[in-house]
């Protein structure tokens, strides 16, 4: 009876097992494929001026204490709710009908900044009607006799106004300054603003370049150089096999015995 022959996939599957048993040292071998990295032209520039910021503890500080008291005092914007595409596009009649309409949304949204604003404006008010009514009432009260002597404690009155007034004072610079370098700030980044959209303009374009040619390198340069080096090994596969099956059978001792007569007959 004739033996019936595999099926072709299961001549291949074991002819892949023998080829993969002969190269497998070879391709171990044989020095990998190194492709060159990428290396952009030029840098991206648009956080060039986070890298370039001068550290100024003071105002990091100032500016984290404002920014604690807006977080306390904000609530999320409701843009979905107060903001339409016709308000975007510049449209008055949708703004006048949003405030109008949706007005009890645009306070509820700033109520703690009014409170806030509400309350100080309050407090100012009362501490100067309470102390021109404190002034009248001891205007009238005291006795039309000048005194030229102090009183009891008319020093340790003294010594504490002053101290008010030093802190008042020593407030008031303070929040000048404040203002006076926080305005500085702003008008420098204005300044600089459209040169900064203009480098992030730039880097857009750049990053599409940047990506044009990753994709050429890998597609075209990368697969050249990979093309390049699988046919070489190729050609090269006859030496790697031959090489690998004297290796396996010992035939390699014949070619040491046929080079060694060969020496010997020459030098005789």
């Amino acid at each position: 009876m004739y033996r019936r022959l595999p099926d072709p996939a299961t001549m291949m599957f074991r002819a892949f097992l023998f080829l993969t048993f002969l190269f497998e040292p070879s391709f171990c071998a044989h020095e990998s494929i190194k492709f060159d990295p990428f290396l952009q032209s030029e840098e991206y520039k648009c956080t060039q001026f986070l890298r370039d910021a001068m550290e100024d503890k003071a105002m990091e500080q100032y500016y984290s204490f404002n920014n604690l008291v807006i977080e306390v005092l904000s609530k999320p914007f409701p843009h979905r709710e107060l903001i339409s595409q016709r308000m975007l596009q510049g449209d008055l009649d949708a703004w006048k009908e949003s405030f109008t309409v949706q007005y009890y949304k645009w306070l509820e949204y700033g109520q703690w900044w009014m409170i806030f604003g509400g309350s100080f404006v309050a407090v100012c008010l009362l501490f100067s009607v309470g102390y021109v009514l404190y002034r009248f009432c001891i205007c009238c009260c005291r006795s039309r006799a000048k005194e030229t002597t102090d009183r009891e404690y008319d020093r340790c009155k003294r010594n504490f106004l002053n101290v008010v007034l030093s802190i008042l004072a020593i407030a008031n610079v303070f929040a000048g300054t404040a203002l006076f370098i926080s305005t500085q700030y702003m008008e420098y980044g204005v300044g600089e603003l459209p040169r900064r959209v203009n480098n992030c303009i730039d880097d857009l374009n750049l990053y599409k370049r940047n990506t044009d040619e990753q994709v050429r390198k890998l597609l075209i340069t990368d697969y050249q150089k990979l093309n390049h080096s699988l046919l070489t090994t190729f050609g090269k596969s006859g030496e790697l096999i031959v090489g690998r099956i004297k290796e396996i059978t010992g035939a390699g001792a014949v070619d040491q015995l046929l080079l060694a007569a060969k020496n010997a007959s020459e030098n005789s």
